[in-house]
């Protein structure tokens, strides 16, 4: 693609192709949107560049139900309750949960909204994604403060469930504020509809809106195990096994492959006893628990299996057994399946992504073992292939530059999104312009030792950021980078 092309190929699935028709022709769009010719599709693939809507899927045939939290959430929602935050450890199932909880509501014909805060979306892409799925098209540039007001209006005109899943990703964003700011007014003023959140730690000082999930019950956990297909001769072994893992439902899953492992799925006392020494430094610390079974687990791996799971682990998004077999060629579906059914992998479809407790434990081993290099070298090998299609997207742009960068490569990262910055400043993209144009200046900053080449980059680098803040009505930083460039 040159840089003067603004017809950027784009890769859009067939429900996102249809909503998006429906919009054009019969969606609500007036003087507070936009209606730039393909303007709907444009958006729409911008703001899934950094939205998740697929939260984990609820695996029925491992489902266990928890009776009295789901009856205490149900009724919450039927009551048209406003605000609900769902709290719980890492792996405890808060995400399934919520999956559970938006299942009445679709077969009742109320819009449902997921949106998946792993990936830690900006509150602009998270706001206009609401509005969006529900018929409003919003400009990019348009104040934090507005939009905040256009989704609270929005949200108690229609009745609509929307779900922010592992909102504790955003602890450490710089507007984190926005979203605090957001949840505060809609709990001051929201009705009608009802925002569910789930997090690791509270965001709201209410009491009302609080409630935690907790582990299985013995039973519960009896009947999870039962599922894993894990038999035992012992009275109470099962239950005995779900309380030793503080019915931590990601733990027994591990405990579960553990023992197919080594046990042939059935536990006895030696079983027992190896999961009370295994956890007994860390009786108050689930999350340490799982790290320890992990630990085991991943030494029993194959090679193949072993490399895979930790150099997949740099993908932002979602992998395909494509994007796995860049990684390790010989790898197949079978054994992505398999570091499924151990609980290293969550599926959807022929996606699987890491758990997010996992991921943290694979991403500290991928670091210790030296693979993080070459495991983003195959990634943008992998992805530069994607930009030699007719079905390129903006993502594998996005995520091409992002590797290059964690390879500090960073000339090369400059041109990988040279080639789509006009299609992304005609399609009013600032923010996305901001930030991986200051990703590249941050860097630069201060380098005396760079080439002419790479100076000339560098004050491009700058004049784009100037020219990205003046779209969105930041002229004093548009004015200092404006200088910058000029200085350099």
């Amino acid at each position: 693609m040159s840089e003067g092309d603004s017809s950027l190929p784009r890769r859009v699935d067939a429900r996102a192709e249809g909503q998006a028709r429906q919009m054009a022709v019969g969606g609500d769009l007036n003087a507070d949107t936009i209606n730039f010719g393909d303007s709907i599709e444009a958006q729409r693939q911008i703001l899934v560049s950094d939205i998740n809507p697929n939260l984990p899927p609820r695996k029925l045939a491992l489902w266990v139900d928890r009776a009295q939290v789901q009856a205490e959430l149900l009724k919450r929602i039927d009551e048209q309750t406003k605000l609900i935050e769902v709290v719980a450890l890492g792996g405890f199932g808060k995400s399934a949960l919520a999956v559970w909880a938006t299942e009445p509501q679709q077969a009742k014909g109320t819009p449902t909204v997921p949106v998946n805060f792993a990936k830690v979306p900006s509150f602009n892409s998270f706001g206009r994604w609401v509005l969006q799925e529900l018929g409003f098209l919003m400009k990019e540039a348009v104040p934090d403060d507005q939009l905040i007001e256009q989704l609270v209006y929005r949200l108690k005109k229609k009745r609509c469930l929307v779900v922010m899943d592992q909102l504790e990703a955003i602890a450490e964003a710089e507007d984190r504020g926005t979203f605090e700011t957001f949840l505060d007014y809609w709990q001051r003023d929201g009705q009608t509809s009802t925002v569910l959140v789930t997090t690791r730690q509270r965001f709201l000082p209410q009491v009302e809106h609080y409630l935690q999930l907790p582990g299985f019950t013995p039973d519960e956990g009896a009947t999870f195990l039962q599922k894993k297909a894990v038999s035992t001769a012992l009275l109470d072994g099962l239950p005995r096994l779900s309380e030793i893992c503080n019915g931590h439902p990601l733990l027994l899953n591990l405990s579960a492959a553990w023992l197919k492992k080594t046990k042939e799925n059935t536990l006895d006392e030696d079983g027992l006893d190896f999961f009370k020494k295994l956890f007994q430094n860390d009786l108050d610390n689930p999350e340490a628990q799982v790290e320890e079974i992990f630990e085991r687990l991943l030494g029993e791996l194959s090679e193949t299996l072993r490399r895979v799971l930790l150099e997949a682990s740099v993908y932002w998004i979602s992998i395909s057994l494509e994007m796995a077999q860049a990684m390790q060629p010989e790898v197949t579906a079978t054994g992505l399946d398999s570091l499924e059914a151990q609980g290293f992998l969550l599926g959807q479809g022929d996606q699987w992504r890491l758990h997010p407790l996992v991921d943290e434990l694979v991403s500290k081993k991928r670091q210790e073992s030296g693979l993080e290099a070459d495991a983003h070298g195959k990634a943008i090998e992998y992805f530069q292939l994607q930009l030699q299609q007719e079905t390129s997207s903006i993502q594998d742009y996005l995520e091409c530059f992002h590797h290059y960068c964690e390879r500090h490569d960073y000339e090369a990262a400059y041109d990988v999104i040279n080639r789509c910055y006009s299609w992304l400043n005609l399609n009013g993209n600032y923010r996305i312009l901001v930030t991986v144009y200051e990703r590249l200046a941050i860097v630069r900053q201060g380098d005396s030792s760079i080439s002419r080449s790479s100076q000339e980059k560098y004050a491009e680098t700058l004049n784009r950021l100037g020219l990205a803040y003046c779209s969105q009505g930041d002229y004093a930083k548009a004015i200092d980078f404006y200088q910058q460039s000029l200085e350099n």
